[in-house]
C-alpha cells in the first residue's frame, strides 16, 4: 500500500502529525515485477507524481515494459490510474 500523507501538522506537545491524505492498493507483484516510484518519466520528461509497476529485465537500468502506472493528483490526494504509453522507469540512481 502506498500511502499519500502530509508531515509537520501540529499534534500538541511539540509533536508533529500525519495526515494521510490518499491510499493506493497496490495489485500484488509477480515474480518478474518492480514497483517504481518518482523515477520516471512521461513523454520524455521526467515526472515524481508517477507510481509504476514494471518488468523486472535483468541488468536494466531503464525500464519500458510498464504493466500498470499512477500518478498523485495533489490537490485531491488520490492516485490516479493513467495510460501506460510513453513511460519509462529508471532505476534510481542510474542516470
Amino acid at each position: 500500500m502506498i500511502w499519500l500523507d502530509t508531515l509537520g501538522v501540529p499534534a500538541g506537545r511539540g509533536l508533529r502529525a500525519r495526515i494521510v491524505r490518499g491510499t493506493l492498493v497496490i495489485p500484488p507483484l509477480a515474480r518478474d515485477e518492480r514497483l517504481f516510484m518518482a523515477s520516471c518519466d512521461v513523454r520524455g520528461r521526467f515526472d515524481p507524481r508517477v507510481v509504476a509497476i514494471v518488468v523486472n529485465e535483468p541488468g536494466a537500468s531503464r525500464f519500458t515494459k510498464i504493466r500498470q502506472a499512477w500518478r498523485v493528483d495533489l490537490p485531491t490526494g488520490r492516485l490516479d490510474i493513467i495510460p501506460i504509453s510513453d513511460i519509462v522507469c529508471e532505476e534510481p540512481g542510474s542516470g
